[in-house]
């Protein structure tokens, strides 16, 4: 996912282990939950690791 949250991608690796279909679009629920818990990681890990 991009920072303007397109780009979402998401896949069922049980049956489409080589990541050719996109169900993203049929599967929004999920794809919300997901981007917010990468999005609430990202804010709290954003500065770990950096020198100032």
């Amino acid at each position: 996912m991009n920072a303007d949250e397109t780009g979402v991608q998401l896949y069922d690796l049980e049956t489409d282990k080589y990541e050719v279909n996109n169900i993203a679009a049929e599967n929004t629920k999920i794809v919300e939950r997901l981007s917010r818990k990468v999005c609430g990681w990202y804010a709290e890990n954003k500065n770990k690791g950096k020198m100032d």
